[in-house]
């Protein structure tokens, strides 16, 4: 049978086609009224405020969410796998912004949903190029990603980056309920280089273990780390 992320991806499939993806007046109307809202109806900003203070101090916010959670309190601007120029400027530090790995819902081209889609992401040579500079030079701590960690593209540069960095002595890591731990490191292989930390027993912990990670409010020439 197919696995819980293929299932998904047909249903993204069928949900694409029916809405006339990415080009479908439908299909931008349901951006809008779903994921584009999103951001209107935050009921606890404990999370988003504790990544916003680390964005402050140099962080590099990237996310695979289509929404905009982060630029809302950050005040930062969105940008997307597809524009070269702004991702550059962003992880170069001189115009800092969220950087949508999966597209933002404002653009419709740059979403990632279905197999179409995620093959043109894979095969985008500045997109993976991207992710492969991340992974040479930042440290990688995984919030909240759950099964997106096996999704089509992520999941094929995780496989890659087993099969390149295993030696390599970095660490990332990916935060976790104390009870995921186990299932985790069975999840990664040793070679990916990725490390469960767990911040407590309960999804309330995970604010006051983000603001415990908050570095000293000073300037550094180290580069600053990626939070995807």
């Amino acid at each position: 049978g197919l696995s819980f992320p293929e299932a998904l991806l047909g249903v993204a499939d069928i949900v694409s086609r029916r809405l006339g993806a990415p080009h479908g007046g439908e299909f931008s109307r349901w951006l809008r009224e779903t994921v584009g809202s999103f951001h209107e109806d935050i009921r606890d900003r404990a999370v988003l405020d504790a990544l916003a203070d680390h964005q402050r101090r140099g962080v590099l916010l990237a996310t695979t969410n289509y929404d905009y959670l982060l630029e809302t309190v950050t005040a930062l601007k969105p940008t997307t796998w597809r524009r070269v120029a702004g991702v550059e400027r962003a992880i170069g530090g001189s115009e800092p912004r969220v950087l949508h790995l999966h597209g933002e819902w404002e653009d419709p081209d740059s979403i990632v949903l279905g197999t179409p889609s995620y093959i043109d992401v894979a095969r985008d040579p500045h997109a993976q190029a991207v992710l492969t500079a991340l992974r040479t030079d930042r440290t990688f701590v995984f919030v909240g990603c759950g099964a997106g960690l096996r999704d089509p593209n992520l999941g094929a540069f995780l496989k890659w980056t087993g099969e390149t960095f295993g030696r390599a002595e970095t660490r990332h890591f990916r935060l976790c309920r104390g009870d995921e731990v186990e299932a985790l490191r069975r999840e990664h292989p040793t070679e990916q280089r990725i490390f469960p930390l767990p911040y407590g027993d309960d999804h309330a912990d995970l604010a006051p273990f983000l603001r415990a990670l908050l570095p000293p409010n000073t300037t550094t020439n180290a580069p600053p780390p990626a939070r995807p």
